[in-house]
């Protein structure tokens, strides 16, 4: 049972000690310990840029202006609201234990709509293009790095991956050898647990290609390491910027996730069937093709991603 005192009889509390005491009382809740841990770890490294010593020096401006901050740098509503409910949450905590007169962040408010990245507008092919270029040119500058970018958003253009699943791309899913050379996604990473082949476009497979030799070279090819390094959305929207991208006239912005949007509009502008539409987005509906072979259905999204070339050729001749 928790001691009850008054808010003088406590005075001051570290954070340290109260994040603590915090991933305490979220064990005995049954939290998992990567969920406890991540939660105390992102809390102290908000507290360490705010200067908070003491969780008395937690204020809910200052908390609103770092979030909306993260905001403008390219940081989800979606991440926004992750932030700020763990936050809400661990200063709940300090108010239960007395160690705060009130929740201090209870008018820390959640972004309203859609969090999920699905709101995001569709990049076009112009700006798809222009990214790619910038990105190329500024390879010149920082070298490697911007190469590995520019190979994220051609991968993320020609697979429909989101950031976070590229984020979490071995190589012991990359199948260059099969007949038909595909990713295979682990059932765990999916929305309905169900393990996913996807089939390497002829775009980009040879992008594939030099990237594995290249792996391989630096000794970095083994099934559990990374195929392309993690990038954060401050140098994603950095690459935006460069490249012209701004947002559509009802304020919307373009993110990683209108890359995806990109392939499933150009897909369907090229007349592909609904149903090879769904299956290259991996989205289910009432006419999923549960009832056709994986090596089928692997064989015709590959062929629909072979006619994006054609389209995207006669769109560059237009401009």
């Amino acid at each position: 049972s928790r001691s009850i005192h008054t808010i003088s009889e406590v005075g001051v509390v570290l954070l340290s000690t109260a994040l603590e005491r915090w991933q305490r009382e979220r064990r005995r809740l049954q939290h998992s310990e990567q969920e406890v841990r991540k939660a105390a770890t992102g809390i102290a490294r908000i507290g360490r840029e705010l200067g908070w010593k003491t969780i008395q020096d937690i204020r809910a401006g200052q908390v609103r202006s770092w979030l909306s901050e993260q905001l403008d740098a390219g940081k989800s509503p979606k991440t926004h609201n992750n932030l700020a409910d763990r936050l809400r949450s661990f200063t709940g905590f300090c108010a239960d234990e007395h160690w705060l007169s009130y929740n201090v962040l209870e008018e820390v408010k959640l972004i309203s709509g859609d969090v999920t990245g699905e709101g995001s507008r569709p990049l076009t092919t112009g700006e798809l293009r222009a990214l790619v270029q910038a990105t190329m040119q500024q390879c010149r500058v920082d070298g490697r790095s911007s190469k590995r970018r520019e190979r994220l958003y051609m991968l993320g253009a020609y697979t429909g991956l989101r950031l976070g699943e590229l984020g979490r791309l071995r190589w012991g899913h990359v199948s260059l050898q099969a007949d038909i050379p595909c990713i295979t996604l682990p059932g765990l990473q999916q929305k309905n647990r169900k393990k996913v082949a996807i089939p390497i476009a002829p775009q980009i497979l040879e992008i594939v290609r030099e990237m594995r030799s290249e792996a391989v070279a630096n000794d970095r090819a083994g099934a559990g390491d990374l195929v392309v390094p993690k990038v954060d959305n401050i140098t994603l929207q950095r690459d935006f910027k460069r490249a012209g991208i701004k947002p559509d006239e009802t304020g919307h912005r373009a993110t990683f996730h209108g890359i995806r949007k990109w392939l499933a509009n150009e897909l369907d502008r090229a007349g592909v069937r609904m149903r090879i539409v769904r299956a290259s987005m991996r989205h289910g509906g009432r006419n999923r093709t549960a009832d056709r072979s994986q090596s089928a259905q692997m064989v015709e999204v590959r062929a629909a991603l072979a006619q994006l070339t054609r389209r995207c050729n006669q769109a560059a001749a237009a401009a």
